[in-house]
C-alpha cells in the first residue's frame, strides 16, 4: 500500500524490537499496509503485510479491509465473508461448490487480482478467478484493496486486489473439524504442526462433499404451458472435492525459507432445468501447486523471494443423454463429448521494501511470469479449432513515499512487458483461421497519493491511478474453438480515483469515502449461442460513496455495518445509458456479535440489496418479481467455546426459503438458467489441541 497516514500503537510479535525506532518502522509500514496485529506467532506468516496493533482492521489512507479469521461468523465459503465489505459484489452460480466470482466498484472479476499470500492465482486462460477455489479453513485472514494496488502486488490492477493469507500454525498445534449443513452438505479437515528440531512442518487435508439436491420448480421445457409444471429436486448437482497442503520451513543462512505444496481435486456435477435433461454431464479440475520462498532482513530492509509453479487440468464431459451439448448441436445417444484445458504457470517475484532516510519509504517488486494453455477437444462431429498459446510477463513496479511531519505524499508506478504467442489453427467448423503469430505489448501504470493526520485519530486522504490491460490469452487467441480469436483487441486502460475520510479511535473505527472509476476499450464477450468472440466494448463509468464502520462499546458486544452507493453507466454506443450487469446501485450490511458469555456468541446478520439488472441490455431484472423492492437477506450465527473445543453453526436467508430461478449471462453460452438455494444451515464441531 502506498500512502498512509501515521498511526499510534505498539509494534506487535517479531517487530516489537524496533519500538525505539518508530521514525524508521512507521513509514516501512506505510509501504505495504497499516492494519492491526493479529497473534503474535502469527505475524511470521504473513507475507505481504507488516501489521501495527489497533483496534480496527481499516486503513488510513485508502479503500482498504483486512478481515481475520477470528471474525468469521457462520461464513461457509470466501464469498460469503467478502458480502459484508463496502463496494464488494459476490456472483454464485448455484449451491456449494459452485462458480463464484467477485466485482468491485462496478470492475468485474476478470480485473480484480486475486493472490494467495500475494502471489496471483489468476488462470492462463483470464477471466474471473473462481472463488469456490479457495478453502477459508486454511486461511489466516483475508486483504481487500478496493480500486488502489500497491506495488507489492503488481501496482496494476484495474479492480483492486483481494490477497488470501494462508494459515501456518505453530509447532505442536492440532486441530480437527466436522462440518454437516443442508443438502447433505459434508465437509471435514485435519491440521497439524510439528517442530523437528529447526524444521517446522505442517500439514493440511480437507474433504468436502454435497449433494445439492435442492426442490425446484420444473418448467418441464414448456415455460409457457403452467398446466404440466412441477416441483423436484435438481438432479445431478453433488460435489466432491479433496484439498491437502503440506510445508516445511527452516531458518538458513540467507534467511527463513519455506516450501509448500498445494493439491485439489474437484468434481461437480452440472444440472439442467426445465425438463431438459443433465444425467452425467460434469466438470472434473485438478490443481497442483508447489511454492518456494525466502524472507530475508537486511538493516531497515526486507526481502521477499518467491517461485511459483501451478498446473491445472479443467475437463467438461457430457454424453448424448445430456443437454450440456445442444448450443452446439446434438450428439447420439451412444456417443460421448469432452472438453479439456490444461495450463501452467511458472512465476517468479522479488518484493522489497524498507527504509533509506528517516522520512523516505520504497516498496517494489520484480516479477516474472509464464503462463501456457492448451486445449483439447474430443467431440464427435464437431470440428472445434484448438488454440495453444502461451505468454512470457516481465513487471516491475515501485512505490516512493514521502513523509514529512503530519503529511505523507506518495508517487508510484509500474510497467509489464508482454510477448504472447500462438500456434494458430483453423477451425473447420467455422471457417476461423489463425495464424501462427507473437505479438509484443505492453502496460504501463501510475499512481499518486497523499494523507493527512491533522489530529488523532482522524485521517484524510485522497488518491489517484492510471492503469492499463493487455488481453488475456483466451480473449486474443480463443480457445476451444467455441471462444473464437480475437488478435486484434486493443489494451484496455483506465483511471480510478477517491477520497477519504478515517477514524480509529479504541472503541469506533471506520471509513467514509467517495470514488470515480472510468475505464476505456474494456473487452467484452459476446456469444451467438454457437460461439464467442472478444470485443473492445467500449467505454464504462460509475462512481458512489462507501462507508464502514465497527463499533466496541463493550468487551462482548461489537456492531458493524457498511453501505454501498454506486451509479454504473454503460457508455458505450452500443449500451449507452444502461446500467453495468450484477451491480445493485445500493446494499446495506449489519450485524452485531453479543458474547462470548460462557464461551457463547451469537451473531444477527442483516443484508438488503436493491433491484439490478443481469445482462448489458437491463432486461433481465433481479429479484424479478413485479413490485420487488429488492433482496433481504437475514442469517444467524452462533458459537458456543469451551477450552480446546468448539461447536458454531449458522442459518442463512432465513427470511428467503424459496429456490432462486435466475436467468444470468454467460460468456460461453448467452443466457443461462441458474438454481441456487434460499434457506440454507450448517453446523461445525471442531477440537483445538
Amino acid at each position: 500500500m502506498w500512502c498512509i497516514s501515521r498511526s499510534r500503537g505498539t509494534i506487535g510479535g517479531t517487530i516489537s524490537p524496533w519500538d525505539n525506532m518508530k521514525q524508521i518502522v512507521l513509514p516501512l509500514l506505510i509501504a505495504v499496509g497499516s492494519i492491526p496485529a493479529i497473534e503474535t506467532d502469527t505475524l511470521e506468516t504473513l507475507t505481504v503485510t507488516e501489521k501495527i496493533t489497533a483496534e480496527t482492521s481499516y486503513s488510513r489512507d485508502q479503500g482498504f479491509r483486512y478481515i481475520p479469521m477470528t471474525e468469521r461468523r457462520g461464513e461457509r465459503n470466501l464469498s460469503e465473508l467478502l458480502s459484508s465489505v463496502p463496494g464488494v459484489s459476490v456472483m454464485p452460480t448455484g449451491a456449494a461448490g459452485s462458480y463464484e466470482t467477485v466485482s468491485i466498484r462496478g470492475v468485474d472479476g476478470s480485473r480484480v487480482t486475486v493472490c494467495i499470500d500475494g502471489i496471483p492465482a489468476t488462470s492462463a486462460m483470464g477471466g474471473p478467478v473462481d472463488l469456490s477455489r479457495f478453502s477459508l479453513d486454511n486461511c489466516e485472514g483475508i486483504e481487500i484493496y478496493r480500486g488502489i494496488s500497491p506495488a507489492s502486488f503488481g501496482g496494476n490492477s484495474l479492480g483492486g486486489v483481494i490477497n488470501l493469507i494462508t494459515k501456518s500454525g505453530s509447532g505442536g498445534s492440532r486441530e480437527l473439524s466436522v462440518r454437516m449443513g443442508s443438502f447433505s452438505e459434508l465437509a471435514s479437515y485435519a491440521r497439524i504442526g510439528q517442530e523437528i528440531g529447526e524444521v517446522a512442518v505442517r500439514g493440511f487435508v480437507e474433504y468436502r462433499r454435497a449433494e445439492n439436491d435442492f426442490p425446484y420448480f420444473d418448467l418441464n421445457g414448456t415455460p409457457y404451458n403452467k398446466t404440466d409444471d412441477s416441483l423436484k429436486n435438481l438432479p445431478n448437482n453433488r460435489l466432491k472435492e479433496f484439498r491437502t497442503t503440506a510445508s516445511v520451513s527452516k531458518k538458513v543462512v540467507l534467511g527463513d525459507l519455506n516450501l509448500s505444496w498445494e493439491y485439489r481435486d474437484k468434481t461437480l456435477g452440472i444440472p439442467a432445468v426445465n425438463g431438459l435433461p443433465n444425467k452425467t454431464a460434469t466438470t472434473d479440475e485438478t490443481e497442483q501447486r508447489l511454492l518456494l520462498k525466502l524472507k530475508q532482513k537486511r538493516n531497515r530492509w526486507n526481502i521477499d523471494h518467491a517461485l511459483s509453479g501451478n498446473w491445472n487440468s479443467n475437463r467438461v464431459f457430457w454424453t448424448g443423454i445430456d443437454n450440456f451439448g445442444i448450443v452446439h448441436g446434438t450428439l447420439k445417444s451412444d456417443q460421448w463429448g469432452e472438453l479439456k484445458s490444461t495450463t501452467a504457470i511458472a512465476d517468479y517475484r522479488t518484493g522489497i521494501r524498507g527504509t533509506f532516510s528517516e522520512r523516505f519509504t520504497l516498496a517494489g517488486t520484480a516479477s516474472g511470469r509464464f503462463e501456457q494453455m492448451i486445449p483439447i477437444t474430443d467431440v464427435p462431429s464437431f470440428g472445434y479449432g484448438e488454440w495453444k498459446s502461451s505468454r512470457l510477463t516481465g513487471n516491475g513496479a515501485a512505490d516512493l513515499i514521502w513523509s514529512p511531519g503530519i503529511w505523507n505524499i506518495s508517487t508510484g508506478g509500474s510497467i509489464a512487458l508482454h510477448r504472447s504467442h500462438t500456434e494458430g489453427g483453423e477451425d473447420p467448423y467455422s471457417g476461423n483461421v489463425l495464424q501462427n503469430q507473437t505479438t509484443i505489448e505492453y502496460d504501463p501504470a501510475g499512481k499518486f497519493g497523499v494523507s493527512l493526520s491533522p489530529r488523532e485519530p482522524v485521517s484524510l486522504f485522497l488518491n489517484g491511478a492510471l492503469y492499463s490491460r493487455t488481453p488475456s490469452l483466451r480473449e486474443l487467441f480463443g480457445y476451444h474453438g467455441a471462444v473464437q480469436p480475437s488478435p486484434d483487441l486493443n489494451r484496455e486502460s483506465g483511471q480510478t480515483a477517491e477520497v477519504g475520510v478515517g477514524l480509529t479511535t479504541k472503541n469506533i473505527s471506520g471509513e467514509l469515502l467517495f470514488f470515480r472509476n472510468h475505464y476505456d476499450n474494456l473487452v467484452s464477450m459476446e456469444s451467438d449461442t454457437r460461439s464467442v468472440k472478444a470485443i473492445n466494448l467500449g467505454e464504462n463509468r460509475s462512481y458512489g460513496l462507501e462507508h464502514s464502520a465497527r463499533w466496541t462499546p463493550g468487551e462482548k458486544l461489537t456492531f458493524r455495518e457498511s453501505v454501498t452507493f454506486q451509479k454504473t453507466e454503460n457508455r458505450s454506443e452500443r449500451y449507452k445509458g444502461n446500467f453495468l450487469p450484477n451491480q445493485a446501485p445500493l446494499t446495506i450490511y449489519s450485524d452485531f456479535s453479543v458474547g462470548p458469555f460462557a464461551g457463547f456468541t451469537l451473531t444477527p446478520q442483516i443484508k438488503w440489496q436493491s433491484v439490478l439488472f443481469r445482462d448489458r441490455a437491463n432486461k433481465q431484472r433481479y429479484p424479478n418479481e413485479h413490485g420487488a423492492l429488492g433482496k433481504f437477506d437475514l442469517s444467524v450465527a452462533a458459537e458456543w467455546k469451551w477450552n480446546w473445543f468448539k461447536v458454531a453453526g449458522s442459518v442463512r436467508n432465513i427470511l428467503d426459503s424459496r429456490v432462486h430461478d435466475d436467468s444470468r449471462y454467460s460468456v460461453e453460452n448467452g443466457y443461462v438458467n441458474l438454481l441456487y438455494p434460499g434457506l440454507c444451515w450448517n453446523i461445525e464441531i471442531k477440537a483445538d489441541f
